[in-house]
């Protein structure tokens, strides 16, 4: 249930909201007063794998940005609204799927590998076998498992050509899908 100061504020600002998932998306703009003045559901994002696996999983960091953009632009022009009049846009998504992109180009260098992948498993186990996942609890309170960025961030620092140097450098910038997305959807301000 709303309270009181909720409903006021609703009443008065149009709020706007992109919804990113695994498979589609669903956008919707709420008018004063409302909570949902468009809602609809597409699937965007076609899986890649690599041939006879089923741990190394991705999709294209491009296909989400442009996908969720024309979202945006749909549920606009279908709610009637002028764009100046949204004060706020959500995001959710696959949580852990990770990105890491050139910080002045603002493409990604590899694919977004997906919260699914299970490709730094090996990586996990050996940092384990080193004792390392106590530390890692310690300080993160996570444990050492590929659904979590830090393995992918590094397995891509290591297998594509010229990530490490990059990064060394400063020129990458690594997030999950939706700091990508806020990153791109606000011109390059957020992060």
């Amino acid at each position: 249930m709303l309270n009181a100061s909720a409903v006021a504020c609703i009443e008065q600002v149009r709020l706007g909201f992109v919804a990113s998932v695994t498979s589609g998306g669903r956008p919707s703009v709420s008018p004063k007063g409302t909570f949902v003045v468009l809602d609809e559901c597409r699937i965007a994002f076609a899986e890649i794998r690599s041939p006879g696996t089923i741990s190394n999983i991705g999709h294209s960091p491009e296909v989400e940005v442009n996908f969720v953009d024309s979202f945006h632009r749909s549920a606009i022009k279908q709610s009637q609204i002028d764009p100046n009049q949204i004060r706020a846009i959500g995001i959710t998504n696959q949580r852990e799927t990770t990105v890491v992109w050139d910080k002045e180009t603002g493409m990604p260098i590899y694919n977004a590998i997906v919260w699914q992948d299970r490709r730094t498993s090996d990586y996990c186990q050996s940092l384990r076998s080193l004792g390392h996942e106590s530390l890692v609890n310690q300080k993160t309170g996570l444990l050492l498992d590929p659904y979590f960025c830090a393995t992918k961030i590094a397995w891509i620092l290591v297998n594509v050509d010229g990530a490490r140097e990059k990064a060394n450098k400063g020129g990458l910038l690594f997030g999950t899908i939706d700091c990508f997305l806020m990153w791109r959807l606000s011109n390059q301000k957020i992060h």
